[in-house]
Parts: C-alpha cells; structure tokens; sequence
C-alpha cells in the first residue's frame, strides 16, 4: 500500500478564463436593490418552516446499534471463539506424552498428575468429553500448533524458548532435576556432580526435551546424547549400557527406579548446574479465552486440599506445590 500523499484533484465545470483574464471571471455589478412595499390591506406571508423528516424505524435503530456491536467486539470475538468453539462442541482434544508421574496408560485409563487436573478443568468449564492424543514428546509444540490438539497435558516444563510457540497456564508443580543410574552408580554421579565437567559419560534424554537443551547448551556433543523417545525407553538405555544416566525431573527418576532394581535414582542438587523446572499445560498463543478460563479454574484449584490429595496419588509433596506468588511470576515472564 502507498504511502499517505497529498493528492491534486481536479475541478470540472468551471468556465476558463479568456487570454488575458484572471481566473476568476468578471462581472458586471447588480443594480442596486429596490424596496417593495406591499398593499396596506395584504395579508403577512406565512412563515417558513424547516423541512420535516419521517422518523426512522426501531428496527433500523436496533441494526445500528447491533453493527456497530459488532465492529467494537470483532476484537474480542476472535479470543472468545477458542473456549465457545470447545463448549458447543463438547469436545476437547488434549495431548500427552508418555512420562509417569505427569501422564501415562494405566490399563485402558490416562492418568497421571496432568490428566486428572485436565478432567477436573475441562468439568468445571463445561467441556464434558475428552479426546486423549498420544504422541512422542517432542511432537507434542507441533501437534498443537498445527491444530491436531487443543491442549498439551504432559508435565512439560515452561521455558523461554517454548514461550515463543505456545502459552503456558500458572504451573501446576515444580521439581528439581534427578538422574537414574545402574544400581551401584559406577560412574560416581553423586548429587553435587557438576555434570557439564562429565563430558566422557553418555546420558540419555528425551528428545525436545530441556534436559536436551541444557546438555547441548554445555557443550555436549550429539555422538554423547542417546536420544530417547519417553521415559520407559531412557531407563532401558541404563539398564543395557547404552547410557550411564538418564536426565529427567527428580520425580520421574524416583518412579522409574522402583522397578526391577537394577537402577537407581540421584536427586541433583543446585551444584550440578541444572535448576527446578515448572510444569504446566500448553495452549496455542491465540487461544486466550480459552487459556484464561483454565487459568481461573487453576487459580483456585493448585493448593487447595483437593489438589494436594489428587497429586500425592502420584507422588507429589508439598515441596512440588508452587505457591501463588511463584506461579503469578512463571505466568507473567
């Protein structure tokens, strides 16, 4: 589009002037003006009145005010469509990736801290089924940005770098880093490993993942990562050899080295470079109706003695509850 000018528009119908002339063309001057008196016994002319105009109808009145409606809220129509499009429907399609305590099958049932909080939100907005969408995790950005899912429930923590692709509701937990080892941990990663000095070991973590990003931001090399697609498949890359760690949440470890003792869990602390992260559920960045009203169901939810039961089924104690004042931070970075 053009930029602003201004613009010479030409005039029609106006005489030219003739050689010699100004522009404006001359005129003789008027006669001078006459009184005209009027008979003694004539009647005064009736005074003039202003022209009248039928009253519009109420009916055009009432498409008035409703267009001009519309032009004020087509703003608002656009956010508010994302929560009314979920609700008439009735259904919602949310993914997750498989990784215990936050999402996981058990039996024919989704569970796991971030789809049971999901089926109570979803309840009490009014969106009554559910459409569970299954995916490796680093699907799970794409997925939604592409319209294949409406919300991701899958413990994934908030970052600067996903804040660019989706928006996070307030953090529904937060968990330190851990590292599941070979029972005996042979390799000495004790919790106050500065782990960024151990680039002659191999760990295992979950593509997309931060853990992913913190090795790489370190200076790992690709051929020292073992790319895995979930949590079950990193331990089995313990247990075979393949890597002598798998990095993940302190919460996940904790559950995957209950199984067959081959392998145990070290819970990292602050010296080993990687901090807590906070989890919460991704939405798309123009869904803000719809992220909002999560949020107002979320606001009064996380802490509550409802949520501390729910969560403590899957091994969250109150140290992976965040407070009100740490979830308004992570929210309005």
């Amino acid at each position: 589009m053009s930029s602003n000018s201004d613009r010479v528009i030409p005039v029609y119908g106006l005489p030219r002037a003739a050689p010699g002339q100004t522009s404006e063309p001359q005129h003789a001057l008027p006669p001078p003006p006459t009184k005209r008196t009027r008979p003694e016994h004539a009647p005064a002319p009736a005074p003039r009145r202003a022209p009248s105009f039928p009253a519009a109808p109420a009916s055009w009145i009432v498409a008035l005010a409703a267009g001009f409606a519309l032009l004020l809220g087509g703003c608002r129509s656009r956010e508010d469509a994302s929560l009314v499009r979920l609700r008439e429907s009735g259904v919602i399609r949310i993914g997750y990736a498989v990784e215990a305590p936050f999402a996981y099958v058990s039996g024919n049932q989704v569970t796991g801290e971030s789809p049971e909080i999901a089926r109570i939100v979803c309840r009490r907005l009014g969106i009554p089924h559910i459409q569970w969408v299954q995916m490796p995790f680093d699907e799970l950005i794409p997925a939604l940005r592409d319209r294949r899912c409406d919300v991701i429930a899958a413990g994934m923590f908030i970052t600067d770098e996903r804040r660019r692709l989706i928006a996070f509701s307030i953090p529904t937990f937060q968990v330190r880093p851990g590292l599941l080892v070979q029972r005996g941990d042979p390799h000495h990663l004790g919790p106050d490993s500065d782990l960024a000095r151990d680039k002659a070991l191999h760990f295992a973590v979950l593509s997309g993942s931060i853990e992913e990003r913190w090795f790489e931001g370190h200076g790992f090399k690709p051929s020292q990562l073992v790319i895995v697609p979930d949590a079950v498949t990193g331990r089995a890359a313990v247990e075979a050899g393949m890597a002598d760690a798998l990095a993940l949440s302190s919460l996940s470890i904790r559950r995957l080295s209950g199984g067959n003792g081959a392998t145990e869990a070290i819970l990292l602390q602050p010296a080993a470079g990687m901090q807590p992260g906070f989890g919460a559920f991704g939405f798309r960045l123009g869904d803000k109706a719809l992220r909002r009203a999560w949020d107002g169901v979320l606001q009064t939810f996380v802490g509550s003695a409802e949520h501390r039961r729910l969560v403590a089924r899957f091994g969250f104690g109150p140290a992976e509850i965040p407070t009100l004042t740490v979830a308004s931070h992570q929210t309005s970075r």
